[in-house]
């Protein structure tokens, strides 16, 4: 995990061997303990996962993101790209 400026702000303290999901290595590497109390975003595939705050919202198939959504969306892909 990183910090908005790109910086290293944890390492899970277990290692998570294999092609695994994000969300799954986020839960199974103890970053969920580690971040605790602390704002955190991240992309679609956190979607419902336990300690994540803030995910993107996901256009449903045959519509489009209303302007709310959208405006929420734009600034945290912003954050998001700064440090992926």
């Amino acid at each position: 995990m990183f910090t908005l400026g790109g910086r290293l702000a944890a390492v899970g303290p277990i290692p998570v061997h294999g092609a695994r999901h994000d969300a799954h290595a986020f839960a199974a590497s103890g970053l969920t303990a580690l971040l605790t109390g602390m704002s955190t975003a991240a992309d679609l595939g956190y979607v419902g996962v336990e300690g994540i705050e803030f995910v993107p919202f996901k256009r449903c198939p045959g519509s489009d993101l209303d302007t709310s959504q959208a405006e929420f969306n734009n600034p945290l892909s912003k954050i998001r790209a700064a440090v992926e």
